[in-house]
């Protein structure tokens, strides 16, 4: 009885999420019946959505739950009149729905007068450059199997008065054969992308899946007054079939005073990625005595620690159970693994990389479901299978033994290291890690800080969604289980546990690690906190170096 009673309840359970989804169909004609292409229909303000095919045809599943009465269904394409529904009304009408928009007379051009020789040609914008970041946030550009409507873009300094003849990309890692995209010029508000100012829809087709890309623009007549930036976007119309892992479109160039922006849908927010240019550039032309106003493109030096954690040349993909894990390596010499802490990446390291792998072959990675690494599965976040990982990829390498630099999180990986793995671990050196969860471990406000967030996903169905970020608070909350018994089964690794003065981690849970492993040495950095490798890398780089080059 139980076991059918079970059953019962699980296929109701299935019933009433089933009943959730609706899929919504229809097609968008102008007034007299033509189909419209590549119209976007979706939600305002959520990352729900779709582009209607060539066709007219568009076709969006919606969670009824993630809706309320307030919503508004937008839809919009540039050249007509954009219409707005009650998502809750529209979605009540079971036929397929017909939306006709009418065109906005507003939208169309004077002929543009072009005198070639009173013009000057100027490029705007980020041209070639030796060094290709991929920035963190565009890991995250994914959304299910429907990548139309995803955007990136990029801010461009321009003259007053400019006429845009021609734009360039640069395409990487595209895995769709024949990817339409739509350029969107937008102006500039508080920094950035505002209102759509072009006054037609320009779309194209990209055949190829990788390099520059130039698009002949000059037939549009896309002449910009008054502004003195404009955002270049580009929006992708695509849907991609089941099998694709879409994960980034244009790759930037890394500038300290620039940041790219990205959203998911045609209508969701604007995100932003810092340190980052787009490689996008306009060809434009302006009158010949503005020609020595600017220059071609900023070539502002980067600081080449932003490329850490984002490299294409250094960076490789390993296969692991249910996910992939991506690393770099940099340097010559034994094998150095950095291991970075709850929520962030290589890049926590950048204060140590390049001084490192002056000495040793540094292997930096991203932990499973972190930074530019992938988790498939839906199970719970254990630093067990974190540490197998490691072992994995010391396994793909062929690396016999390493020795383990571990940040918070990451130091928890490498005490399990040194405890199941002790063999493939040289020497161990730990920032601010612990053996159990809880108070005893912990400072109370961290562990209040991780359980209001936690309130906050479980309230919110969106963040709710995001499956590795709560996983990755239940990992603090609930993880690690290492009794100080255990601990003495590690034998004879050198250990060097380093906390800060002020750290988050209590200190005596500190001292009772290093009372727990033998050959093992707390050092306590002063007047510094769990964050010391970046407030404090001279100190904390230091400390890590002599360790490691002092004779065992």
């Amino acid at each position: 009885m139980k076991i059918t009673l079970a059953i019962a309840f699980l296929i109701i359970k299935s019933l009433l999420v089933f009943s959730q989804n609706i899929n919504i169909q229809g097609i968008i004609k102008d007034k007299n019946q033509h189909p419209i292409p590549y119209v976007y229909f979706g939600i305002e303000g959520k990352v729900i959505g779709t582009v209607a095919d060539s066709l007219g045809v568009f076709n969006l599943k919606i969670n009824k739950s993630l809706l309320n009465n307030q919503d508004s269904i937008v839809v919009s394409r540039t050249g007509f009149k954009s219409k707005r529904f009650n998502a809750i009304e529209l979605l009540t009408r079971k036929n397929y729905i017909e939306i006709i928009l009418e065109p906005n007379l507003n939208t169309f051009l004077n002929e543009v007068i072009v005198n070639e020789k009173k013009l000057s040609e100027v490029v705007y914008g980020r041209t070639k450059g030796n060094l290709v970041l991929n920035p963190r946030a565009y890991t995250k550009m994914y959304v299910e199997n429907d990548l139309s409507g995803l955007e990136q873009a990029t801010i461009i300094d321009i003259d007053g008065d400019i006429l845009i003849k021609s734009i360039d990309f640069l395409l990487i890692r595209n895995k769709l054969e024949n990817l339409n995209v739509r350029l969107n010029i937008y102006s500039v508000v508080n920094g950035e992308p505002s209102d759509n100012i072009l006054k037609r829809d320009i779309i194209f087709k990209v055949a190829q899946q990788s390099g520059w890309n130039s698009i002949d623009l000059s037939k549009y007549n896309i002449r910009i007054k008054g502004e003195n930036k404009i955002a270049i976007g580009l929006e992708i119309l695509n849907k991609a079939p089941d099998s694709t892992k879409y994960s980034y479109l244009i790759p930037s160039y890394p500038s300290i005073f620039k940041k790219s922006f990205y959203r998911e849908k045609s209508f969701s927010k604007w995100n932003s990625a810092s340190n980052s240019h787009l490689y996008i550039n306009i060809r434009a032309m302006i009158p010949s005595l503005k020609a020595s106003i600017r220059d071609k493109f900023e070539e502002d030096e980067p600081d080449l620690k932003l490329i850490f954690g984002n490299n294409i040349h250094a960076g490789k993909i390993c296969k692991v159970d249910s996910g992939e894990i991506y690393y770099e390596t940099y340097g010559k010499g034994k094998p150095l693994i950095l291991l970075h802490g709850n929520g962030e990446s290589i890049s926590s390291f950048r204060e140590q990389v390049k001084l490192l792998s002056d000495y040793f072959n540094v292997i930096a990675l991203d932990s499973r479901g972190q930074g530019n690494s992938q988790d498939y599965s839906k199970s719970r976040y254990t630093y067990e299978l974190f540490s197998k990982d490691v072992i994995t990829l010391m396994d793909t390498l062929k690396i016999k033994k390493a020795s383990i630099l571990g940040w918070s999180d990451g130091g928890n990986i490498g005490i399990l290291l040194a405890l199941n793995h002790s063999n493939r671990v040289d020497k161990l050196i730990t920032m601010g890690a612990n053996i159990f969860h809880g108070t005893d471990a912990l400072s109370e406000e961290v562990i209040n800080s991780f359980k209001i967030r936690k309130e906050k996903i479980q309230q919110d169905p969106f963040l709710k969604n995001n499956n590795s970020e709560a996983r990755l608070i239940n990992l603090v909350l609930e993880e690690p289980n290492i009794s100080p018994n255990q601990l003495n089964r590690i034998q004879g690794i050198p250990i060097l546990l380093i906390a800060g003065e002020n750290d988050v981690v209590k200190l005596k849970h500190s001292e009772l690690i290093e009372k727990s492993i033998s050959n093992s040495k707390l050092l306590i950095l002063k007047e510094t906190d769990h964050y010391a490798p970046l407030k404090n890398p001279e100190l904390f780089n230091k400390a890590v170096l002599d360790f490691l080059n002092k004779s065992q």
